[in-house]
């Protein structure tokens, strides 16, 4: 005799449901009645397709039979899922229990539920640090974020599973027709430049005065290509020149990039002129990013960069900046230990004087030195003809601090304590506003 023939369908769910926790099992099958009562268990297989009737094997090893039409839908779940959402309906409403139930979560590997529990704990305790880091989050500022919320927060968007720039994104964004555009300037750039640069006079006023005609956003790239590293600074200059007429923003980041890394300082300070007010915000981000650069020549020109386009966003950006530390390879014959060197101190090696190379002995008695270098030679007691030590210095970058200079109206100098404070104390309105 079948449990269908002496129990209802919403009786057997509820027996089922008494003595799951009592079976090993790690999958079981749902049988979810129309009545709103479950079976859990084995389905035969054979009975859901071609049976009016359907045979389940239950966790406690007896045999149930339901009627098709009494069943809404079958469907195969984890055993500790099923047990999570019996736990889930039961749990206390507070951070502890909730924390308990995402541990035991986290051992049976059901991600999912872990993090909807890690959720309801930070809801109830917004500083329950285990809760924030299980859920990916950083301590930014004295506020718990998540990586997008970070990302999204210094202008980045999320472009599939990656994050970009607004103007990497728009360029990620193309369509064909214009990825097609674009194409078709290479030819005519190339051939344009190719008579400008030639020996025949004609054909040289032709191709500059065809370049000089260019306004179109598509032939930014083109220009870039073929023009933007030129050997000739005159036709660097012509780039620069060009892109000036180009409005929106495809000739930001190249305009940008020139006013970083062109060699000729005439050719950078034009690149930054061609910069329009409508496209400060894009230069913005740009130039930032390059606070970080390992090199401090990058690092003080993005200073300048942000002196011209930079408003109270980027301020802890900029502090950050004030000071940063930058490594040097530079050659030493005779030098085998870490060396630490202050303005006016003795250097020693192994209780014997010894002599810091010839750059920075200059350096330090032209007292460009004020913070100490560290030499430090990772690769000691290798023997070689010439060896490569490396210098730890610490740059003032006075660029940066005009920066700030100029967006604040304050200076502290490079004491970057007090700007942070300062900074803080205006964030929470303690600022007297400058009169």
């Amino acid at each position: 005799m079948s449990f269908r023939e002496t129990h209802s369908p919403l009786a057997v769910s509820f027996w089922l449901l008494a003595t799951l926790s009592l079976v090993p099992s790690a999958f079981a099958d749902i049988v979810k009645l129309k009545n709103g009562g479950e079976i859990r268990g084995e389905v035969q297989e054979s009975s859901v397709r071609t049976s009016p009737q359907i045979t389940v094997t239950t966790l406690t090893g007896a045999t149930v039979v339901v009627n098709q039409e009494d069943i809404e839908f079958v469907s195969r779940r984890s055993l500790a899922r099923e047990t999570y959402e019996t736990r889930a309906r039961l749990v206390a409403d507070d951070a502890a229990a909730h924390w308990e139930l995402a541990e035991w979560c986290r051992e049976n590997r059901l991600t999912t539920e872990r993090k909807t529990q890690l959720r309801m704990v930070v809801e109830i305790d917004p500083d329950h640090e285990d809760a924030h880091r299980g859920l990916g989050h950083t301590l930014r500022d004295g506020k718990w974020m998540s990586r997008d919320d970070y990302m999204t927060s210094r202008g980045y968007v999320k472009y599939k599973h990656k994050y970009v720039t607004p103007q990497e994104l728009e360029l990620l964004q193309k369509s064909d027709g214009q990825l097609r555009a674009e194409q078709e300037w290479f030819a005519k750039v190339r051939l344009w430049l190719g008579w400008a640069k030639g020996k025949h006079e004609q054909r040289r006023d032709e191709g500059f005065t065809k370049l000089m005609a260019i306004d179109d956003p598509d032939a930014v790239a083109a220009l870039t290509r073929n023009m933007s590293e030129d050997a000739d600074r005159r036709v660097r200059a012509y780039f620069v020149t060009i892109l000036n007429q180009v409005k929106g923003s495809q000739p930001v980041a190249p305009l940008v990039k020139q006013s970083l890394h062109d060699v000729d300082h005439e050719v950078r300070y034009q690149a930054l002129n061609a910069i329009k007010e409508d496209q400060y915000g894009l230069a913005r981000e740009t130039f930032v990013e390059q606070l970080k650069d390992d090199t401090n020549l990058i690092v003080r020109r993005a200073g300048i960069g942000l002196h011209r386009v930079g408003n109270e966003s980027i301020i802890p950006e900029l502090i950050d900046a004030l000071v940063t530390k930058h490594r040097y390879r530079i050659p030493q014959d005779d030098l085998s230990d870490t060396i630490s060197a202050t303005t006016g101190g003795n250097v020693s090696l192994g209780g014997a004087g010894m002599a810091l190379p010839p750059q920075i002995a200059a350096m330090m008695q032209a007292g460009q030195l004020p913070y100490g270098v560290q030499v430090d030679d990772s690769r000691s007691g290798r023997p070689k003809r010439k060896k490569l030590v490396t210098v730890f210095y610490e740059h003032t970058n006075e660029e940066i601090l005009s920066a700030l200079q100029r967006i604040t109206g304050e200076d502290f100098g490079y004491d970057e304590r007090t700007w942070k404070l300062w900074w803080n104390a205006k964030k929470a309105g303690l600022v007297k506003p400058a009169q």
